[in-house]
């Protein structure tokens, strides 16, 4: 699974995302590296770029910037602006990230669970781009 989440990881064109402000052209490498030696914090990263993503629709859609990304993302919800599949795959990234910052649940395959919302990031970030930045 490791590999495949890596193939995968490696298909998103980092370029454009760093052109568009959301992160740098280093982040596969900082993503890949990570899986070696801080896993958790994988969650963090992916979160915010999910939050990063979220606040831009927002914003292209005319529908403003709340401070509470669960808030923005009902906004996303309710005017139709964004796939219902892409949304639950940014909320399952929120609530990973939510529950690696706040939660006292132990997860039990840490691994697994990270690859699984490493890949969900990768098709969110692949619609992203289709969608808002190669408009």
């Amino acid at each position: 699974m490791r590999k495949d989440a890596i193939e995968k990881l490696n298909e998103i064109d980092w370029e454009k995302i760093a052109s568009f402000g959301l992160t740098n052209d280093e982040e596969p490498t900082n993503l890949i590296n990570m899986l070696n030696y801080n896993q958790k914090g994988i969650l963090v990263t992916l979160g915010t770029l999910v939050e990063q993503m979220v606040n831009h629709i927002c914003k292209s859609s005319d529908l403003g910037i709340e401070k509470n990304l669960i808030n923005n993302m009902e906004k996303l919800k309710e005017s139709g602006a964004i796939p219902e599949a892409q949304l639950i795959a940014m909320h399952s990234i929120r609530k990973a990230r939510n529950e690696k910052l706040h939660g006292k649940n132990e997860i039990k395959d840490v691994e697994s669970y990270v690859l699984g919302n490493l890949l969900l990031f990768v098709d969110v970030t692949k619609w992203f781009l289709e969608n808002y930045v190669n408009m």
